[in-house]
């Protein structure tokens, strides 16, 4: 049971990581974005925020969570 806490607990830090990069990289595009960058941004938080939601949505997580 601690061995399947301690991996759940790992994985949602993983997550949690790629989520505070996206929250830099929108804080970037609120604050200092150069007009030409707003597409490669975009790109850039749409893979960041896939990857999160892939991890979180995962069979692994849910039969962590079991």
């Amino acid at each position: 049971m601690e061995r399947k806490i301690s991996r759940l607990k790992i994985l949602l830090a993983e997550i949690s990581d790629i989520q505070a990069a996206a929250s830099v990289l929108e804080w970037d595009q609120q604050t200092y974005m150069p007009s030409g960058g707003v597409y490669r941004r975009g790109q850039q938080l749409g893979t960041l925020q896939n990857i999160a939601h892939t991890k979180f949505t995962s069979p692994g997580i849910g039969k962590l969570l079991d």
